[in-house]
């Protein structure tokens, strides 16, 4: 989590103009493009969204251990921040996974990794324990082997049977060490397979050892993945859920859900976007772009340091361009950002900065 000094480095920067005066809060990492799963909604690996007669990535599948060392030390050097080990692919692929956590801890950096968890296996699990892994969150598409059968394409109930299991493999390992980390968080993009039985992801945190449940509308790429998303009233049902986790923890997850779904799927209508002012993602070749979703890439860690792009007049153009809704409006062509994953954040920035400065209301 950011330190109240990046806060206020951050909300200087944001009155002033389109410089910041910290480092960036998070820097999302591609680790590889590899995967040993075709989920439903994933726009690299599952067959209702891949075209198989495009042209293959000829670049590399694997991001270099020199180049991931660069990004630690160069974050480092603005000032430490949260690593985020993800990607299109699964990072537990990557042959030098638990190295690379090691290494980001060496440099004072927090350590988050997204997977599917089918691969933590006994040792894997022992090792990221060890290495120090601050948090995992672990994405499940269903939570019985029935919805999986739907949304893990090619391989089906195999897939949830493996999480679970892996899942006991990562609390055995937090048992045995006597630590409390990584804190586990089980995340689900709701489809209309899963939306019903959300309550189950609850369940399945609290036996299996995760300490916090979060949900995703499912994003329909521009309509192809409709006829799998639920409808506006299934979704609202977590209502329900929420009702009955008032004074429970795992409820926080769904308040942000429920926020996402207020805020609704055309994020630039309600808020501008304030990404570039606190987030980076770096791919498997060095491009450096604003979030996930954005195609235009703004530097190059070949070609220029961090330091170089995270004030350049590339980022600073991103933020001139987001700060307004309608200057978002008219800039989303180069993003993706229906139902946008930073929304809730967004959405907490807005609200302090809209009574101090008007600019941020348009």
């Amino acid at each position: 989590m950011p330190t109240l000094r990046q806060k206020i480095c951050l909300l200087t920067g944001l009155l002033a103009g389109q410089k910041t005066y910290s480092g960036p809060w998070f820097i999302a990492v591609d680790v590889t493009r590899r995967c040993n799963l075709h989920c439903l909604g994933c726009i690299s690996h599952s067959p209702l969204l891949t075209d198989p007669g495009a042209p293959k990535d000829t670049g590399p599948a694997d991001i270099s251990n020199d180049l991931f060392g660069s990004v630690c030390k160069q974050m480092a050097d603005l000032g430490p921040g949260e690593i985020i080990l993800i990607g299109e692919g699964e990072p537990l692929l990557h042959p030098n996974i638990v190295a690379m956590v090691r290494q980001a801890k060496t440099y004072g950096h927090s350590t988050r990794m997204v997977t599917n968890g089918t691969l933590l296996n006994g040792a894997v699990a022992k090792e990221l324990v060890e290495a120090g892994l601050d948090r995992i969150t672990i994405s499940f598409w269903a939570t019985t082997p029935e919805q999986a059968e739907k949304v893990y394409l090619r391989t089906g109930a195999e897939t949830f049977a493996s999480q679970l299991a892996g899942l006991d493999n990562l609390a055995e390992a937090k048992r045995r060490s006597g630590k409390k980390h990584p804190l586990v968080s089980l995340h689900q993009p709701l489809s209309k397979y899963s939306v019903d039985g959300a309550e189950q992801l609850v369940d399945l945190a609290r036996e299996h050892g995760a300490q916090r449940v979060t949900f995703s509308p499912l994003r329909t790429k521009g309509g192809r993945l409709t006829d799998h998303a639920p409808d506006y009233e299934q979704m609202k049902s977590l209502n329900a859920l929420r009702a009955r986790l008032q004074s429970d923890a795992m409820g926080e997850g769904i308040d942000e859900f429920l926020l996402r779904l207020e805020i609704g799927e055309q994020v630039w209508l309600r808020m501008p976007c304030y990404v570039g002012w606190h987030h980076l993602r770096v791919d498997l070749a060095g491009r450096v772009f604003s979030c996930k979703m954005c195609r235009t890439p703004i530097g190059d860690l070949t070609m220029s340091s961090l330091r170089e792009i995270w004030n350049g007049e590339p980022l600073q153009k991103f933020r001139r361009q987001t700060r307004t809704r309608r200057r978002l409006a008219a800039f989303r062509q180069d993003c993706e950002c229906e139902h946008c994953c930073h929304a809730v954040t967004n959405h907490r920035m807005q609200q302090v900065l809209r009574w101090i400065d008007p600019r941020s209301r348009f």
